[in-house]
């Protein structure tokens, strides 16, 4: 939080320092990274207003600075960011935070996490996936819904899920 970057950093086998990155993820975090056999590194969490990996591809919540939206990042094996992508938020008060990521043998992502209120679950521009979680009673609390969301290694959607029941769910972890 408090306008820190989130940080990555990247050790050899021995523990010894090799790289470092950013995710400029103002008033947010990095809740979970992962690491393909290539030696890419994926990371996921939240943040809010902007958040980027590299300057020309800054997305935004819309929603305000009090608002926090999940997103997924992938750096380079030389930790070089190569795209960021987030979940949108659709309505006044909509939140998400990535808690989960894992990334398969084929560099294909999986994040998973928790969202209130309408989010869209497709990170591609331009293109929408509307997901809602409901209110627990009219005007009342609203329950958070789990996602889980694929994207191929260049970051385009491939599906995306979310489920919830008459309480909050909260996808924490993918494997």
């Amino acid at each position: 939080g408090n306008n820190q970057p989130g940080l990555v950093v990247k050790l050899d086998s021995d523990g010894n320092y090799v790289w470092h990155a950013t995710v400029d993820t103002p008033n947010g975090t990095i809740e979970s990274c992962a690491v393909h056999t290539d030696g890419s590194v994926y990371a996921t969490g939240y943040f809010r207003t902007t958040g980027s990996v590299v300057a020309s591809d800054v997305h935004h919540t819309g929603m305000g600075s009090n608002e926090d939206n999940a997103f997924v990042a992938k750096f380079s094996a030389a930790g070089t960011g190569e795209w960021f992508r987030s979940v949108g938020a659709k309505t006044a008060a909509a939140t998400s935070y990535g808690w989960g990521i894992d990334v398969d043998s084929a560099g294909n992502v999986y994040i998973t996490g928790n969202f209130l209120r309408r989010v869209d679950l497709n990170l591609d521009d331009g293109v929408e996936d509307l997901h809602e979680a409901t209110a627990s009673v009219p005007g009342g609390k609203y329950w958070a819904n789990t996602f889980f969301i694929k994207l191929d290694s260049a970051g385009n959607t491939q599906w995306s899920h979310s489920w919830g029941g008459p309480d909050s769910t909260i996808g924490t972890a993918v494997v």
